[in-house]
């Protein structure tokens, strides 16, 4: 059918339905990670937060629903090991506990699994959110070029958008580096074309992870996140206002790491690793608090007299260089799997 463009600008639209709020929306998104990165501890506390109804942190509300997760990696004691800690970390209600509904046996997409699928939905109205783990697991067989990948992926979404739910398809990435983040993802490109929206996770410093999100009906977003006790992800907050009080912590430690030193704009930026321009934007706030004085025009140095701290962002070291890898969700696993047999 025609539409010209008036048309369709006078057109009104149901407004994007979102499963997590300001989080996941409906329709087919793909998380990525490395391995050992913690992608499935991400999917199980997102899955928990549509069934208990809350963000990631446990904070707000919303109405949420029941949760399906495809588990075609973890055996059942590992699934298993995994809930009970976050749990015991965490905290999960019943009742979300019994609104995830796990499967650990599935058929591939076109040897019935989409089929199977269909009838999940059908048989429960309340399901929100469908979690694939991982992707490779579920794909067909046969075909692994753009045609075929973005052929079976359309069908996914298109059963996501009919039904108002979410389809999260977990997935590897290359081992080779990319300079584009979208081109990180493993296989054809026709994955990465199919989906809505795009999920990344790889290392921010050796604190925190970093949760890139790009979507086509979302704004790019990137998201600092913390993995607590190993077992369960909270969102620290945006990576862009983490830099920017960071930055300040730079400029502020500088100053009071070196009181007797007159620095110039350019020498604070060389020394902390920041843009001029952020310096000399961010320098007056210093001066206003009395953290710093004017020597005289362009150079500054430490006011002991009034010894004022930016604010530190939660569990945030102050340098923002990438850190090395932590092995912490690489050593939980390796203690779920001693502790556990064979699948029954």
């Amino acid at each position: 059918m025609e539409y010209s463009a008036k048309e369709l600008v006078d057109m009104e639209f149901a407004p994007l339905e979102w499963i997590i709020p300001n989080f996941l929306t409906e329709g087919l998104c793909v998380l990525g990670g490395k391995p050992k990165q913690g992608k499935t501890l991400l999917s199980i506390g997102l899955a928990f937060s549509v069934t208990a109804g809350e963000d990631l942190n446990g904070k707000s509300s919303y109405d949420g629903g029941e949760a399906v997760y495809i588990s075609l990696e973890d055996n059942y004691r590992l699934f298993k090991e995994r809930i009970k800690r976050m749990d015991e970390s965490k905290g999960l209600s019943e009742a979300s506990q019994r609104g995830l509904h796990v499967y650990f046996e599935f058929p591939r997409f076109d040897e019935g699994g989409l089929d199977t699928l269909k009838r999940i939905i059908k048989n429960n109205s309340d399901v929100r959110l469908i979690v694939i783990d991982p992707l490779v697991n579920f794909k067909p067989i046969k075909g692994n070029g753009y045609e075929s990948d973005y052929k079976y992926l359309k069908e996914l979404k298109g059963l996501a958008d009919r039904h108002g739910i979410a389809i999260l398809l977990v997935h590897h990435l290359k081992k080779s580096r990319v300079s584009d983040a979208i081109d990180g993802f493993s296989g054809s490109v026709g994955i990465t074309g199919a989906a809505d929206n795009l999920m990344l996770l790889k290392k921010y410093n050796a604190d925190l992870s970093e949760l890139l999100m790009i979507g086509k009906n979302i704004h790019s977003t990137s998201y600092a996140m913390k993995l607590n006790d190993g077992v369960y992800w909270d969102v620290v907050g945006e990576i862009e206002e983490i830099q920017k009080t960071e930055g300040l912590q730079k400029i502020y430690d500088l100053f009071k790491e070196h009181p007797d030193v007159v620095f110039t704009p350019k020498e604070i930026a060389g020394a902390c690793g920041l843009k001029v321009g952020y310096v000399k934007k961010k320098l007056p706030q210093f001066l206003q608090r009395g953290d710093i004085e004017r020597v005289e025009y362009g150079q500054y140095r430490f006011l002991e007299k009034y010894p004022g701290v930016p604010p530190r962002v939660p569990d945030c070291t102050t340098t923002v260089q990438p850190g090395k890898d932590t092995d912490k969700i690489g050593n939980i696993d390796e203690e779920i799997m001693k502790s556990t047999q064979s699948t029954p």
